[in-house]
């Protein structure tokens, strides 16, 4: 057969039906497969529902209400650990070619060298540039904690180099080096990067992009350079349900009206850091390895290094 349907005179009530209908189409186009899944629990109840108005003698009515159920939630939607491949330290066997003291004790890396010789490893990677840095071949560098044979000897010669085109300034407990002196080093290298005052909304948009951050923050007088290096992806959700609900003592949901779906756009929720400590990197009982907050104290087992922050960022070759 053939014809011709007009909505517009059609009955109001199947107009009203057509249209909850056409709300729950879109939904369901819109929602993954969890989310129009049932629980058991949802099966019986509106098998029971439909039982109960199937009973229902005929001319008898019920009354109804409109009952709206809303569930907000946040769901994950990516998660990268780290993209720095280097898991180092400060100690030994890293420092085997820094100075010595007067006892006769290898200074530690330093910080500065460390971060600083992670994401100049971590940028080739990325750009096959540059393949040795004096001499020193980057395929022949050891990334794994802990260190061993044969990667210990151009490890160590490595991060001393590092460190000697820092200008690296050593001291009994910890070292300095100067921001100016880390963009230097990173010039000579063949790459160029930008500095300036801490900003989450820039370090999001960086991390999300496979962009790791260096970063220079204070734990009181205490300075340290580490690596933003990983993320979670978080967006927000609403379900919104509204049902027909009879009225009395036992009341039935006896219609689904629609549901209303909204999934906001993905963003960074929390990050990780390279410290550059072994003690994040023991695969028995790590430390500080967890997940922070952009926006909040960044706590660790040296302190918080929420003061002070800055940022080197947007690497590129020369």
């Amino acid at each position: 057969e053939s014809g011709e349907f007009d909505i517009d005179k059609a009955n109001p009530a199947l107009r009203t039906w057509i249209d909850y209908t056409s709300k729950d189409i879109k939904a369901i186009k819109r929602a993954s497969d969890q989310d129009l899944a049932l629980s058991l629990q949802e099966v019986r109840a509106n098998i029971e529902s439909w039982e109960r108005l199937r009973l229902r003698g005929p001319g008898q009515s019920i009354d109804y209400i409109i009952v709206t159920d809303t569930l907000e939630y946040e769901e994950l939607v990516d998660t990268v650990s780290h993209m720095v491949p280097a898991k180092w330290d400060q100690g030994a066997p890293y420092n085997l070619y820094c100075p010595t003291n007067s006892s006769g004790s290898h200074y530690a890396v330093g910080c500065g060298g460390v971060a600083g010789g992670a994401m100049l490893h971590y940028l080739y990677t990325q750009h096959n540039f540059p393949t040795s840095y004096y001499s020193i071949p980057m395929d022949s560098l050891g990334v794994n904690y802990p260190l061993v044979a044969p990667y210990i000897d151009p490890t160590a010669r490595y991060l001393r180099a590092v460190n000697d085109h820092m200008n690296t300034v050593y001291f009994p407990v910890g070292s300095l080096v100067l921001p100016s002196n880390l963009i230097s080093f990173f010039d000579d290298a063949g790459y160029s990067c930008d500095y300036s005052a801490y900003n989450s909304s820039t370090v999001a948009s960086l991390i999300r992009n496979g962009n790791p951050v260096l970063m220079l923050a204070f734990a009181g007088a205490t300075g340290h350079y580490f690596i933003i290096d990983g993320y979670q992806l978080k967006r927000h959700v609403i379900v919104e349900d509204q049902y027909e609900q009879s009225v009395g003592p036992n009341p039935v949901t006896a219609l689904h009206r629609y549901r209303y779906l909204y999934i906001g756009s993905p963003y960074v929720a929390f990050v990780k850091m390279n410290w550059g400590w072994y003690t994040q990197w023991d695969p028995q009982q790590p430390e500080d390895d967890g997940w922070y907050s952009l926006s909040s104290s960044w706590l660790t087992s040296e302190g918080a290094f929420d003061s002070g922050r800055y940022m080197f960022y947007n690497f590129e070759l020369n």
